[in-house]
C-alpha cells in the first residue's frame, strides 16, 4: 500500500471501472487499478530487494570468493527474476477469480479515506528514515498484538511468507549444488527437505513475531475504531480471496524465476 494519490489517477479508475462493469469478465485495467491503489505493484517492484545479500550466502555456501563469478551469479539472478512477468501473472490470475463485485468492494476500500490513511502509514513506516526504528520496535499492546496476528493469518500472509523463505532456501541449496562441479560435495534432495522441515517451526516464530512488531509499529497513529475497521475489511471474504490468489500467485511465479536461475547456473558450470 505504497503509493500516491492524485484525483486525475481516481478520475481514470472511475472510466475504467464504468466501462468494465458492462462486460461479463474482469477488465485488466480494473485489476491493475486495484494492484497501484493497494500497493501491491510497489511490492512486486521492490520484490527484487535482498538480491546482493542472497547472492553473497550462496557464494559463501559454495564457497565462491572470486568478485567476477559473484559479478555473474548478480547478473543471472536479475536476468531470472522477470518482474513484468510477475506483475502479468498476478493481474491475469486475479481477474480469473475476482467478479465485478469484488473489484467494487476492493476498490471502494483502497481508496477510501480510512483505506488511504492506513496506506500512508505504511508508506512512512517503511521509509528509510523508520527502517531502524521499525526493525528494533518490540510490540507490547496486547490487543493489537491479536489483533494483527488473526489478520495475517486469516489472509495467508504468514503462510505466504513462510513458503517464500522455505522455497528460497531449498533453491539456494540446489544453486549450490549446480554451482559444485564435484558430485560427491553436493548436498542431496533427502538432506535438504530434513533441513528446511527442521526449521519450520523456527521460522514460523520468527516470521510470525517480525509481521507483529512490523505491523502493530505501522499502525501506531491509528485509533482502536480505525484498526477495527481494518480487521472488518481484512475478514471479508473478498479480502481472503483477493489476498490468497495473489500470494499463490506470487510464490508460483517466484518459484519458476527461482527454477530459471538454478538452470543458468548448470549452463555456466557446464560451459
Amino acid at each position: 500500500m505504497k503509493y500516491t494519490y492524485s484525483l486525475f489517477g481516481v478520475f481514470v479508475f472511475l472510466c475504467t471501472f464504468i466501462s468494465a462493469s458492462s462486460t461479463a469478465a474482469i477488465d485488466i485495467n480494473v485489476i491493475q487499478q486495484i494492484q497501484y491503489y493497494s500497493g501491491s505493484d510497489t511490492d512486486i517492484e521492490n520484490s527484487d530487494e535482498g538480491n546482493t545479500e542472497i547472492i553473497n550466502r550462496l557464494a559463501a555456501m559454495a564457497k565462491i570468493y572470486n568478485e567476477d563469478k559473484k559479478k555473474i551469479l548478480i547478473d543471472t539472478f536479475s536476468e531470472s527474476f522477470d518482474k513484468p512477468k510477475l506483475k502479468d501473472d498476478i493481474e491475469e490470475a486475479l481477474s480469473q477469480e475476482l467478479s465485478e463485485e469484488d473489484a467494487k468492494f476492493l476498490l471502494e476500500w483502497f481508496l477510501s479515506p480510512l483505506g488511504r490513511k492506513i496506506s500512508e502509514e505504511e508508506k512512512i513506516s517503511h521509509s528509510l528514515e523508520h527502517k531502524k526504528s521499525r526493525n528494533s520496535f518490540i510490540a507490547k499492546n496486547q490487543a493489537r498484538i491479536a489483533l494483527v496476528t488473526k489478520a495475517w493469518e486469516t489472509i495467508g500472509t504468514v503462510d505466504h511468507k513462510i513458503e517464500s523463505a522455505t522455497t528460497q532456501i531449498t533453491l539456494l541449496f540446489k544453486a549450490v549444488n549446480a554451482l559444485t562441479p564435484n558430485s560427491s560435495q553436493k548436498i542431496q534432495q533427502e538432506q535438504i527437505s530434513n533441513i528446511v522441515n527442521s526449521q519450520r517451526d523456527s521460522l514460523r516464530k520468527y516470521v510470525l513475531q517480525n509481521l507483529i512488531n512490523g505491523s502493530v509499529y505501522d499502525y501506531r497513529n491509528l485509533s482502536d475504531e480505525e484498526l477495527n475497521s481494518y480487521e472488518k475489511f481484512i475478514h471479508n471474504k473478498i479480502t481472503i480471496k483477493y489476498y490468497k490468489t495473489y500470494f499463490s500467485t506470487f510464490n508460483s511465479s517466484s518459484q519458476e524465476s527461482m527454477a530459471r536461475w538454478i538452470k543458468k547456473l548448470q549452463a555456466l558450470t557446464e560451459t
